[in-house]
């Protein structure tokens, strides 16, 4: 696993060890749990789309990219909506009526999976053009630093976790993304 992936993993799961070392045991459970169901439904509409997509990438050296990020952001966007809703219908038939507090965390799942399929279309685009893969890791620090902030901010306020780590994991795949695109556009030209 290089630097990149690593930094990937402590972006994303990095406040896992650190909320349970806390104390907030079942906080993390329906945190991880939440996001989870999100992201798996999300990864699963995604890899349909990415079946049909990258093929496309590769076919046209790299021209249809900006048409197939638009996809997977006009997606997210929609399942991100969506995801509320179902959640609502999947929890009341699981008889699990007691995460309904809990379902603005659906959408955060969305996003961190769609962030993550975003990151994984430019990987392509660099195996294309013969790009360096250094950006990767750079951008593996970038959002692990933005979220090793996120969790200070909850250790130093106390904020409610839920929203601090919410807001991390939107935040710091934000960052990761948008600084992945303009060097990719930057150093592809």
């Amino acid at each position: 696993m290089g630097t990149s992936g690593i930094m990937n993993v402590g972006q994303l799961q990095g406040y896992r060890p650190y909320l349970a070392y806390l104390g907030n045991t079942s906080e993390l459970g329906i945190l991880s749990f939440i996001t989870n169901l999100a992201g798996t439904a999300t990864g699963a509409v995604l890899s349909i789309i990415n079946q049909i997509g990258i093929p496309r990438i590769y076919y046209t050296e790299g021209q249809y990219i900006n048409k197939h990020i638009k996809l997977i952001f006009l997606v997210c966007i929609v399942l991100s909506f969506l995801s509320i809703p179902a959640g609502m219908i999947f929890f009341h038939i699981a008889e699990k009526d007691n995460f309904y507090p809990y379902l603005f965390l659906l959408p955060v799942g969305v996003l961190q999976e769609g962030g993550n399929a975003i990151i994984g279309t430019y990987n392509h685009l660099y195996n294309i053009k013969d790009g360096k893969l250094s950006i990767f890791a750079t951008s593996g620090v970038l959002g692990f630093t933005v979220m090793a902030v996120m969790l200070s901010i909850y250790t130093i306020t106390k904020m409610d976790v839920f929203i601090t780590i919410a807001l991390g994991i939107i935040f710091s795949q934000f960052c990761v993304v948008m600084y992945i695109m303009i060097n990719t556009h930057k150093s592809l030209k």
